[in-house]
């Protein structure tokens, strides 16, 4: 099989092409277990991490998803089968919501050339999309889930919504094969030398001893996954039976629901046990911070993902892992 994954350019991308290489499997649109033979990455300038490149399976093609001929090339070129897409702009980085007019070109057009190039191309291949829960009304009281009502506060929700629908109607017209991923805020990834951030910029430095400071109440809940469980998720995501996604083509990832001050006792207790200091948490509250968070949803029901047997980790585990990586980088 040959895999195409856009926005390898950041960290969730290239873990994921990392794992698929790891993986080495894929399954098909017909459910036969097939070798991963190349992994095309299509990144801006390049690839997160240059490491990933010792793999002969992995290729790097320059270019953008903006950019309708160079996306229609990578794909017809390449003989796609199966997409994982990652690139976009988002709400909290770079210019963010102000950024309206590249917002569209690159969430929405840019998915939108990608979903053309697949009709193109005549293989229907499979297409897995980053979609996120910030599709969902802030301050939902219920937990959301795939029936859910979309009606996004932010520019940024709003083109995943967009995609998500064009997404089920590809496919619906047999264009190709989409599954639309609604993410829930991940808080914790591998950290490298180049980017140690934990806890999605809440929390800084949990286990070097210094305070923890968080600019958001210790009682303000989240709804969030730890990068592990969220990559395989998407990667199994990829190989559900397309006949059995019917044609609600969106699935909620499983998340933990819990509040920053839950979060920091988890990290007291996992650090204890890893002979780590943590440090006190602080309280430097920032307005906008909380007021960004407050609105995100607090809970989700992911019964259907469940039931297509996604993994779900527990808090200990997210930051149990992330303990791990991060004593990986230090000098012992």
């Amino acid at each position: 099989m040959n895999v195409l994954v856009t926005g390898a350019d950041d960290v969730w991308g290239y873990l994921t092409a990392e794992q698929i290489l790891r993986r080495g499997v894929l399954k098909n649109a017909d459910q036969a277990i097939c070798p991963v033979d190349r992994v095309i990455l299509f990144c801006h300038k390049g690839p997160y991490l240059h490491d990933i490149l010792q793999d002969a399976r992995c290729e790097v093609v320059l270019g953008s998803i903006t950019d309708a001929a160079a996306t229609e090339a990578v794909i017809l070129d390449n003989a796609i089968d199966s997409i994982f897409h990652f690139e976009t702009l988002v709400s909290d980085r770079g210019d963010g919501e102000q950024a309206f007019d590249a917002m569209l070109n690159v969430n929405l057009q840019g998915s939108l050339n990608l979903m053309k190039s697949c009709k193109k191309s005549g293989r229907v291949p499979k297409m897995v999309f980053c979609a996120s829960c910030s599709v969902f009304p802030d301050f939902s009281a219920e937990p959301v889930s795939e029936t859910s009502r979309r009606l996004p506060s932010t520019t940024y929700g709003s083109t995943k919504a967009c995609v998500e629908l064009l997404l089920a109607n590809f496919t619906r017209r047999g264009f190709l094969d989409g599954r639309n991923s609604l993410l829930p805020m991940c808080v914790s990834w591998k950290p490298t030398p180049p980017d140690a951030d934990f806890m999605n910029n809440v929390f800084h430095t949990p286990f070097d001893g210094s305070d923890v400071v968080t600019p958001l109440h210790p009682d303000t809940r989240l709804y969030f996954n730890g990068y592990y469980s969220d990559i395989l998720n998407l990667i199994e995501t990829h190989d559900i039976p397309s006949p059995e996604l019917g044609e609600e083509r969106s699935l909620i990832q499983p998340g933990i629901s819990c509040t920053v001050q839950e979060m920091y006792d988890m990290f007291v207790k996992v650090g204890s046990r890893e002979g780590c200091r943590v440090g006190r948490l602080v309280e430097k509250w920032d307005p906008a911070a909380q007021a960004g968070l407050d609105g995100f949803c607090k809970y989700a029901d992911f019964s259907r993902a469940v039931h297509f047997g996604l993994t779900q980790e527990t808090l200990e585990q997210v930051v149990t892992r992330y303990l791990h990586d991060y004593l990986a980088l230090q000098p012992r």
